[in-house]
């Protein structure tokens, strides 16, 4: 049985925070103003690249709320466009930006949605991202071993890639001793 941690408004678990806030906020600023330019020459390819770039840097500047229906319409262009990996990175950040609204179910879903697109094209670059978040969000939920899981899995596709973020998937596991099984 999973362990519960304060069920009713549970703490973001290891939530990314920007090195430089100012100067994310002023690169959003930036690419507002792009993201106007692309939609107003309905020019969706460009719509769809700003929006997940700049729905994700909101949601990591902390305003979630102005992310997730800009990620939402990113989602939606990617379908329409059949870009299945804009689709699974418009999935992997819309669910980030709904696990930090609170809506962790959704979250869940979404992740899940983006792991088995990744899986059925082949597209498997964000799995690594995408397996470490949504961990973060078993955590949230209590769920700490499917979070355990989840981690275990990211950590060993970062050190087949060699990427730097090894280290924060096993702080996480980490992190994690603290919940027990």
């Amino acid at each position: 049985m999973a362990e519960k941690i304060n069920s009713l408004n549970p703490p973001l678990f290891r939530r990314f925070q920007a090195p430089d806030i100012e100067e994310l906020r002023r690169e959003i600023g930036d690419e507002l103003a792009k993201l106007v330019k692309a939609r107003d020459g309905g020019d969706l390819t460009a719509e769809l690249e700003i929006s997940n770039s700049v729905g994700t840097g909101l949601y990591i500047a902390g305003d979630e709320a102005q992310a997730a229906p800009i990620l939402e319409r990113a989602l939606e262009i990617a379908r329409q466009l059949s870009d299945k990996e804009a689709e699974i990175y418009a999935l992997f950040n819309l669910a980030t930006a709904r696990q930090y609204l609170g809506d962790r179910n959704l979250a869940q879903s979404l992740f899940s949605e983006a792991l088995a697109l990744s899986h059925r094209t082949g597209i498997d670059k964000f799995d690594h991202y995408i397996l470490h978040h949504q961990g973060r969000c078993f955590v949230e939920q209590g769920d700490i071993v499917d979070a355990r899981r989840c981690f275990q899995e990211a950590l060993l596709l970062r050190k087949k890639l060699n990427d730097p973020r090894v280290e924060s998937s096993q702080a996480a596991l980490n992190d994690l001793d603290a919940f027990g099984s």
